[in-house]
């Protein structure tokens, strides 16, 4: 009866030091109060610093999470949605406008809904199909007049006009348009004024009365620049260029377009800059001017490059947000079933202390009984720690397998982004440049050359690309046929027959005819296609490339030997490390860096081994080894010698 006296005592011991070990939650850095002012103050800032902006609703969202605030966090998310749509980045804003909506539901907040719906509606618009949004609008500002909103009105009766101006029905949007200047007026509602005056313009400039439109972009450009709004600053500045070029007054154009230019780069619009590109091209091209369209092109790719880069770095910073959430709720389980342990170890040595207050005769008798038990429990514990421990290298083990499976996510999303879509867009540049005839037909050919280079790169990244996806596929069978290898190198030389062309370089096949492998053909071109472009990318002009086969008592040897500029013992750590790594060719060739990788891979798949041996200044030698007792495709190998010894590891 004492003993479950005793066992009740402990079990109770636990129960209390469990809750009063558990962390309090922390009171809130910010009230809510101050995190409504604060998510005012970004709003108001974020027309001339938008990285000031998002910096300070970072702050409202965490502080608005901690403190539980949640019609504060609904709000930062709405203005960050804004900011977001603002600089272009229109999927971010819509991810940020439905998380607000969601948020807005739960607390009933009627206002807030209407706000985030009503740009929900304007980003889900299908093109030629606005009834829907049209009328989602018009309930919105039923809903803003009934509960005196009378700005928030305002935006969308801005909004409505628009739609309508679209659809060239430009009575309805004057209509629309007069209606939101009247409220703006009498509310002094600066940020609706100015707003509406640039929608006038718009529809002027499109009823091609221009002298009108000028009238009215200057009035919101007045207002702009008086509130420092640098966003709206540089789209008026736009409009006014546009309306100079068709009137074909080009130097007054071309000082709107630089003012414009000047002011979505100091708030760093990425966006603006590109629209604002585009301005000067029409500008030069308008001025026959070739050089200059050429260099605001490129200029627009690259803004075009950056908010692609800028979207990808959203996306990352976003996986790596949630990774951070998981690792912090892995370590707080750890340390809780650590924690938990350890009070159950001291509940057992109170329990153990208390016991042997008993009468001493009787502790004596069963001092031996308890002095096992402790050694049993000891062992107990010992074990679940050498488990534990286990369990922790374990997880080590797993979590660098996951951090080397996200850095080749990381890889592969930079080579589709990146090496995949540069060629495209350079290609568009390239057949603008021929179609609107502003290059002389050398230079034609010269495009064409190139073009048709590009491709061939592409096309054989993608097939890497789509190759080792499949290899990480489960459940795919390999379908292995008899490849002769002498006719299989001659395919892959006559593929690269432009870039050998190009640099001079002499290629020979020596590979014995008789040589067959037992493989998958794709694999096997996959392999030495790799071999070959990575020899060709990194010799010179008028240098010389072998391919040749050896066999040394029951091993085979195929042998990629090149007169490159070869690789320095650091490079070839790298290479033979596994790790990503590109350099240019002596040409200047890019590459991704994941060539070798794949390679290697694939000869591990066919039972083979990769070996590289390279000096710098005196070229390289890829030897791909397998025992032929174990490759049934090899029926015959030259005996050739490579300086009487056969190839080696480096």
């Amino acid at each position: 009866m004492r003993s479950f006296r005793v066992l009740i005592f402990i079990l109770f011991l636990v129960k209390t030091l469990q809750g009063f070990s558990q962390s309090r939650p922390l009171p809130a850095e910010l009230s809510a109060k101050q995190i409504d002012s604060l998510n005012e103050k970004a709003r108001s800032i974020s027309g001339y610093n938008v990285n000031d902006a998002l910096h300070i609703l970072a702050i409202t969202d965490s502080a608005a999470e901690h403190s539980g605030y949640r019609h504060g966090k609904a709000i930062s998310y709405l203005y960050q949605a804004a900011i977001f749509l603002q600089n272009g980045d229109s999927q971010r804003a819509l991810e940020l406008f439905i998380q607000s909506q969601n948020l807005s539901e739960k607390l009933g907040d009627s206002f807030n809904i209407a706000r985030a719906e009503e740009q929900i509606a304007l980003l889900k618009k299908p093109k030629g199909n606005t009834a829907e949004v049209e009328q989602r609008l018009q309930q919105t500002i039923i809903l803003y007049r009934r509960l005196g909103k009378e700005n928030e009105m305002v935006n969308s009766l801005n909004s409505l006009g628009h739609i309508q101006l679209e659809k060239n029905d430009f009575d309805e949007a004057l209509t629309l348009f007069n209606e939101a200047l009247a409220v703006s007026l009498k509310n002094n509602y600066t940020e609706g004024i100015k707003i509406t005056y640039f929608h006038f313009g718009l529809v002027y400039e499109r009823k091609k009365e221009f002298n009108q439109a000028i009238n009215f972009l200057q009035k919101s450009l007045l207002i702009n620049q008086k509130d420092n709004d640098l966003f709206n600053v540089a789209k008026c500045y736009m409009e006014l260029a546009k309306i100079s070029i068709g009137t074909k007054d080009l130097a007054a154009a071309q000082q709107q377009a630089s003012h414009a230019f000047e002011a979505a780069s100091r708030i760093g619009s990425l966006q603006l800059q590109s629209q604002a590109a585009g301005i000067f091209v029409k500008l030069f091209k308008a001025n026959n001017n070739t050089s200059g369209v050429i260099e605001w092109q490129d200029k627009q790719i690259s803004f075009q490059q950056q908010m692609s880069d800028k979207e990808k770095k959203n996306a990352i910073g976003f996986i790596d947000i949630l990774k951070d959430q998981q690792s912090s709720s892995l370590k707080a389980q750890q340390q809780v079933q650590q924690r938990t342990a350890l009070l159950v170890i001291a509940a057992i040595i109170i329990a153990v202390i208390i016991l042997l207050g008993f009468p001493f005769y009787r502790n004596y008798k069963r001092a031996k009984m308890f002095s096992i038990e402790v050694e049993q429990k000891n062992a107990i514990i010992e074990k679940h720690s050498q488990s534990l421990d286990q369990l922790n290298k374990a997880i080590s083990r797993q979590n660098a397998k996951l951090e080397e499976e996200n850095k080749m996510k990381d890889k592969l999303l930079s080579i589709i982004s990146h090496d995949l879509r540069h060629p495209l867009v350079n290609t568009k540049s390239i057949l603008d440049l021929i179609n609107l005839k502003l290059v002389s037909p050398k230079e034609t050919n010269e495009l064409l050359e190139q073009l048709e280079a590009q491709y061939i790169r592409s096309l054989s990244l993608l097939d890497n690309l789509l190759f080792w996806i499949r290899g990480q596929m489960k459940g795919v069978k390999l379908e292995r046929t008899r490849v002769n290898m002498h006719q299989l190198l001659n395919l892959l030389i006559e593929e690269q027959r432009m870039p050998l062309q190009n640099k001079q370089i002499k290629i020979t096949n020596e590979l014995d005819k008789s040589i067959d492998w037992f493989a998958e053909k794709e694999m096997l071109k996959i392999i030495f296609r790799n071999l070959i472009t990575n020899a060709i990318k990194f010799t010179p002009s008028e240098g010389t490339i072998q391919l040749y086969s050896v066999q040394h008592d029951e091993t085979a040897y195929l042998i990629v030997k090149d007169s490159g500029i070869g690789m320095t013992k650091e490079t070839l750590e790298k290479v033979n490390a596994r790790q990503y790594y590109s350099s240019k060719g002596t040409s200047n060739e890019k590459g991704s860096g994941f060539g070798l990788m794949l390679v290697r891979d694939l000869v591990i798949r066919l039972n083979g081994e990769l070996m590289i041996e390279s000096e710098p200044g005196r070229g390289s030698t890829f030897v791909i080894k397998f025992p032929t007792t174990m490759h049934q495709g090899i029926t015959t190998i030259a005996p050739t010698e490579i300086s009487g010894q056969p190839p080696h590891p480096a």
